[in-house]
């Protein structure tokens, strides 16, 4: 029993050699890339040459550009499947005869430049059956730093094409809510106030609203600001709209927004502008407030 064991060993071990010394076995050739690479293959009638890439080849792609030309492909052939890390060449059938044809194969991808030679050849020992390209560690790192400064540059574009596709969606819908407004049934309530605060070196901020236009789901506030000084103009910061509560002293803010025609007041002057909110608690029961704020104070009226 143990002598058949060895014999078994014996011509598993012999067959095991054999294969691994076979010299059609297909053969590993390791390829640096550089930015410029270049360097011969021969190529076995009967049998082709894959060349391995350390990324996935995709015409289409921003990130890794890819192109590829075959010189001579009244000999040649090359077959390339998208979304693969390969290409794979070929000598035509029938071509088998035509032994030190050439034909130049140049390929760009990720910035590098490929150019082969490939070569006919009866020579079992030239062939290599998979060329395998790889990468340094320096232009591997700088290879992931331009895939990612690459994807950050198409998501830029793409988030500006967003947000102008946005701009534009909203100019639209603010069109259409004006045509409504403007043809719609509006409610008018008159609130007329006006305050004035009195700075201390004598200059006044004046703050006026008479009315409430209620559209239905929008409210507009028509306001007055002026400025009453000889020498300092007046900035607007801000205005806030608030529902005051039954106690007349706390008060709750309505989202709003205002805009006036001009933020700077000049001496003596008064500028016109808005207030607008959807928030219909404005025109509940209980008291409302505005507050204008400016750089050399705030002004509030109370209807």
């Amino acid at each position: 029993m143990r002598s058949s064991f060895l014999v078994f060993l014996f011509f598993f071990t012999l067959s095991f050699a054999a294969t691994a010394n076979d010299r059609d076995m297909p053969k590993i050739r390791k390829v640096e890339l550089k930015p410029i690479t270049t360097f011969v293959a021969d190529i076995l009638p009967g049998r082709g040459i894959k060349l391995i890439f350390p990324w996935v080849l995709d015409e289409s792609s921003t990130e890794l550009p890819f192109s590829e030309q075959l010189t001579n492909t009244d000999i040649f052939e090359v077959l390339v499947e998208p979304g693969q890390n390969h290409i794979i060449y070929k000598i035509k059938e029938n071509n088998y005869n035509i032994e030190g044809e050439l034909s130049d194969i140049f390929i760009n991808v990720a910035g590098f430049h490929i150019n082969m030679t490939l070569r006919a050849s009866f020579s079992k020992k030239a062939h290599k059956s998979n060329i395998e390209f790889f990468l340094n560690k320096k232009d591997r790192l700088e290879l992931i730093q331009r895939a990612i400064n690459r994807r950050k540059e198409a998501l830029v574009k793409e988030y500006d094409k967003k947000i102008k596709e946005l701009d534009k969606r909203a100019e639209h819908l603010a069109l259409k809510l004006v045509g409504r407004l403007a043809t719609g049934p509006s409610k008018k309530f008159r609130v007329k106030v006006e305050e004035t605060t009195k700075l201390e070196n004598g200059d006044r901020i004046m703050f006026y609203c008479d009315k409430i236009i209620n559209y239905g789901s929008f409210a507009v506030i028509p306001i007055e600001i002026g400025n009453e000084s000889n020498m300092l103009p007046l900035y607007v910061q801000n205005i806030s709209l608030e529902k005051l509560s039954s106690d007349g002293i706390s008060s709750t803010p309505l989202i709003s927004e205002f805009e006036v025609k001009e933020q700077k007041i000049v001496i003596n002057e008064v500028t016109k502008g808005f207030i607008v909110t959807r928030d219909m608690k404005l025109l509940s029961k209980g008291e409302s407030k505005a507050v204008l704020f400016t750089n050399r104070g705030k002004c509030e009226v109370i209807w």
